[in-house]
């Protein structure tokens, strides 16, 4: 009897350890493939452009080298604000974000000086000099526009920050137009910028958990009428990356800098 009751305990034992191993592969299954949903959403996003008309252009900070010049990735975002600027999209640049990792200047006073090295005035450049975060560049950016009487804005930044990025500052308050810098630099491989899509949709889910409420219904909306407000333009993107042209891929081999 005693035999048969711990042959009925170990089995129920197995059996709970075969239950809790199902469950943990299926969360995780599950998990990843959220993880692959939203990649997909930041990539598709950022391969669009959106740039037309507006009051003002928004360079998002990164990294700032030892010697205080731009990293790639911040070189970039400026060198497409300025070819955007020449195009007469806008009148101004404000530059964004603040002093990180010791650097000698703050991303903003780098990217603007990278854009008047490109032939921006610069009396056209404006410095949000605060920022440390994606965040943090929304918040900031969006009260220097209500001081200057800005309400629209065409942001610049690499295409695997766009989303979160334009969700930040349209929850701030602002009307933006995403803009990829690779529109104007040119694609990024896919083995670089996954990794930092990767990063942009963990941030935004910490973003959401640590913001319960509204953001979750908006991203939902948003995320559900992707397909419909944006089939034909990113159809074009990929069209225009399959000839070579620029306005599609992205990410740095370096740092981004903030999240």
């Amino acid at each position: 009897m005693k035999r048969q009751t711990s042959n009925v305990k170990r089995h129920g034992g197995s059996r709970l350890t075969f239950d809790v191993l199902r469950l943990t592969l299926v969360l995780l299954l599950a998990g990843l493939l959220a993880l692959s949903a939203g990649v997909g959403m930041v990539d598709r996003y950022g391969l669009v452009d959106q740039a037309q008309p507006a009051d003002v252009i928004i360079v998002l900070g990164s990294r700032v080298e030892s010697n205080g010049q731009p990293g790639p990735s911040l070189a970039r975002r400026a060198a497409h604000a300025a070819v955007l600027y020449r195009r007469g999209l806008a009148p101004a640049i404000l530059c964004s974000g603040g002093v990180s990792n010791g650097a000698p200047v703050s991303e903003a006073a780098a990217a603007c000086e990278h854009a008047v090295a490109l032939g921006v005035p610069p009396e056209a450049t404006f410095l949000e000099e605060r920022a440390t975060s994606t965040e943090e560049n929304a918040r900031y950016s969006v009260a220097e526009m209500q001081r200057h009487g800005w309400h629209t804005a065409i942001l610049s930044t690499d295409g695997y920050q766009l989303y979160r990025a334009t969700f930040l500052f349209e929850r701030a308050g602002a009307t933006i137009y995403p803009s990829p810098a690779q529109a104007t630099d040119g694609p990024i491989s896919a083995l670089e910028r996954w990794p930092r899509e990767v990063r942009e949709v963990l941030a935004l889910a910490w973003y959401l958990i640590s913001h319960r409420g509204t953001e979750t219904q908006r991203v939902s909306i948003s995320v559900a009428s992707l397909d419909r407000l944006m089939g034909p333009q990113v159809e074009r993107a990929h069209a225009l990356a399959a000839n070579g042209v620029g306005a599609d891929v992205q990410t740095p081999a370096e740092g981004d800098g903030v999240i």
